[in-house]
């Protein structure tokens, strides 16, 4: 039984026919395999919703002339609330694109769901028309209605950038502001 549990077979158990030390050791050896196999199953979990956490990030910068726009997300621990994403705004060919930064509290599966679900409400609710306070707005209620219960938040920063226009709009909810770099000045603002 031993043997099987050391290459990862935590469903053999060891019969148990004595109740002296031998039976203990059995019976013990059944228990820890159970809590080996919950721990595997655990651990499956937590890497798959980190690979679709990871799968969620935008797969490329956005190219907007005159800017240089990257993005990365380095997580503590497997997965997580943190979130960014490049947003398509209006219709299909439109120059205008949003840049969200997001973090959700806690970590861990619970918060990873919760940053999937504000990213599907924020890129459904961006495509449409709206102001960038409404967008925010209607992303807020849908989830304060679905999530209220859980004391779970999400601090959110969304900046509207559109090529050709000399300025950037941007909405802050809970997050700390963003941080402008100047090059012609070598300033930051």
């Amino acid at each position: 039984a031993m043997d099987h549990v050391k290459k990862g077979n935590y469903g053999h158990k060891a019969r148990v026919y004595t109740n002296d030390e031998i039976g203990l050791a059995a019976e013990t050896l059944n228990d820890m395999s159970k809590g080996l196999q919950e721990r595997e199953r655990l651990q499956n979990a937590i890497f798959l919703a980190q690979e679709v956490q990871q799968l969620l990030l935008p797969k490329d910068n956005p190219v907007i002339p005159g800017l240089d726009v990257a993005g990365k997300s380095i997580y503590c621990e497997e997965t997580g609330g943190d979130y960014y994403d490049f947003l398509p705004m209006g219709p299909s060919g439109t120059t205008k694109i949003g840049v969200v930064v997001g973090d959700v509290s806690g970590h861990g599966i619970g918060s990873a769901l919760f940053m999937s679900m504000a990213r599907t409400l924020l890129r459904s609710r961006s495509v449409q028309n709206g102001q960038l306070s409404q967008i925010v707005n209607d992303v807020n209620r849908e989830l304060a209605n679905d999530l209220e219960d859980s004391g779970q938040f999400m601090t959110l920063f969304y900046l509207v950038v559109e090529q050709n226009q000399p300025d950037i709009r941007w909405i802050r909810a809970g997050h700390p502001p963003a941080i402008v770099y100047d090059v012609d000045h070598n300033a930051f603002d």
